[in-house]
């Protein structure tokens, strides 16, 4: 009897799953399977890119990007076009599973102002990335997760911010900083194909002082909708057909892995230590960014555009943190 109760609260995810897998089959019969050699790796890359998806505010694009553009040798366009489509999977199967078990920790008052903010500024993303300088996306990328990685080492397990005196919906400096908030997390990921859920956990964290459980289910439920919403204009008119067949490819045999291991990763969140998940945070993020020393082979001024982009992510998290508006 509770093994059929189970089976039907959990119906969501498996018709999610079914309807993913039955994606992948699709995607298989549109591509040469004696290839199948050239896309071994990227089973394990996302098998633990999809675990980070559901477990850490990271996304599984921060696993997804630099092996696609440091060793796969693809290009960084390519590689955050893929980051944002297997997050739309990984991370939406991952919500869903934290929808049904752990609806308590989402914070929904949240979610409803930074939601359609988010997808608003996906809309105008693809004309406002024409005015960027883009020309070194892999550098933009490490470093600014470092940079994410030198804020998270500083959040203390729970911040004792006076919460109380922070009420969002009816405070207009908290839905000025939570606007800035969801529309440079939306600019970000469209960008390099992962940071809205990431913004969106130091926001939750530091500034509201809400516990890292707590931030992270909510920051996985805003990068599901954030990269679903890319992907699809991705896929119908902003990407290009040549970069979409590439992208195909590696999502014929990711999407299995992500949609199952996913949801492994928010159901080991909820059992693991703070510890020991700020600790696997940290791994990641300084591996990724190590990598990215020694492969880009980055000259003199490189090194100076990083450390400008770590800077100017810890000063992201100094405004949400600390201003004020009297």
């Amino acid at each position: 009897m509770r093994f059929q109760s189970t089976k039907k609260k959990n119906l969501p995810l498996i018709i999610f799953i079914i309807f993913s897998l039955l994606i992948s089959c699709y995607l298989l019969t549109q591509i040469d399977l004696w290839e199948f050699s050239k896309y071994l790796l990227i089973i394990p890359t996302m098998l633990m890119g999809s675990l980070v998806a559901g477990s850490s505010p990271l996304g599984g694009g921060v696993v997804a990007f630099p092996v696609m553009s440091y060793l796969l040798t693809e290009l960084a366009e390519l590689a955050s076009i893929y980051s944002l489509a297997i997050q739309s999977f990984g991370m939406t199967s991952a919500s869903i599973f934290l929808y049904i078990h752990f609806k308590d920790k989402i914070k929904f008052d949240v979610l409803k102002f930074t939601i359609p903010i988010a997808l608003l500024t996906c809309l105008l993303s693809p004309f406002l990335k024409e005015y960027m300088a883009l020309s070194n996306l892999k550098l933009i990328f490490a470093s600014f997760w470092f940079g994410n990685g030198i804020i998270l080492f500083y959040i203390k397990e729970r911040i004792t911010t006076t919460e109380e005196k922070r009420v969002l919906s009816k405070n207009f400096t908290e839905i000025l900083i939570i606007s800035a908030v969801s529309i440079s997390g939306a600019l970000i990921s469209s960008i390099i194909g992962s940071g809205a859920d990431f913004l969106l956990f130091i926001y939750l964290a530091t500034r509201l002082g809400k516990d890292m459980k707590s931030a992270t289910a909510t920051s996985v439920i805003q990068m599901a909708f954030v990269s679903t919403f890319l992907t699809i204009m991705n896929f119908t008119y902003v990407a290009s057909s040549q970069s979409i067949l590439k992208v195909s490819h590696y999502l014929a045999y990711s999407i299995p892995v992500v949609v199952i291991f996913a949801p492994l990763g928010s159901y080991i969140l909820t059992r693991v230590s703070k510890k020991i998940l700020k600790n696997w945070i940290y791994f990641i993020i300084i591996a990724q960014y190590m990598t990215a020393l020694v492969i880009l082979e980055l000259g003199y001024f490189d090194y100076i555009k990083s450390i400008l982009i770590v800077t100017s992510t810890l000063l992201i998290y100094y405004i949400v943190r600390k201003v004020e508006f009297k």
